[in-house]
C-alpha cells in the first residue's frame, strides 16, 4: 500500500522509500559485516591461543589417568625414521591445527601393547574451555 507521504507500507512497518534511507541501511549492513569479520577473527586467534594448550593438557591427563606408566613421545612415531619407539604403553600428540574458527584438529596416536594403539585425527569443536569431538579420522588401528 502506497501512503501519500511518499512510504511504503509494508506488513505493518512504515518503510521509507528515500535514497538516503537506503544508504543508511547499506551503512548498517557494512558494521555488521566488520562486526562479523572481527569476532571470526577473534575466535580463530583465542581457539589458537587458548584451546590448543587446553586440549592438549587434557588429552594428555585423560590418556595417563588410563595408562600411568606411558611414556609421551616428542617425535610422530609415523614420520620419523630416526627415533624409535620405546616399549608401550607410549602416546603421541601433535600436529595440532586450527582449520576455523573454535575448530581444532589434532593427530594423536598410542600403543598399550603389541596389538592394541590407534592412530586418527580428531577435529574437536572448542568454545571457551568447552569442546566437543565432532568428527574422528582413524588411519590405522591394532
Amino acid at each position: 500500500m502506497i501512503l501519500k507521504t511518499g512510504r511504503i507500507l509494508e506488513f505493518g512497518v512504515v518503510v521509507s522509500s528515500s535514497p538516503s534511507h537506503r544508504l543508511v541501511w547499506q551503512h548498517h549492513r557494512c558494521w555488521v559485516a566488520l562486526a562479523t569479520v572481527a569476532f571470526l577473527i577473534m575466535g580463530w586467534i583465542l581457539t589458537a591461543v587458548w584451546g590448543i594448550p587446553q586440549l592438549d593438557a587434557e588429552l594428555t591427563s585423560t590418556f595417563l589417568n588410563h595408562h600411568e606408566l606411558a611414556t609421551r613421545l616428542e617425535f610422530d612415531p609415523n614420520f620419523d625414521t630416526h627415533g624409535k619407539p620405546p616399549l608401550p604403553p607410549w602416546y603421541f600428540i601433535g600436529n595440532t591445527t586450527v582449520p576455523a574458527p573454535f575448530l581444532i584438529a589434532i593427530d594423536c596416536a598410542y600403543v598399550v601393547g603389541p596389538n592394541a594403539g590407534d592412530r586418527s585425527r580428531y577435529y574437536m569443536l572448542w568454545f571457551f574451555g568447552f569442546y566437543w569431538s565432532i568428527y574422528q579420522d582413524g588411519q590405522w588401528m591394532a
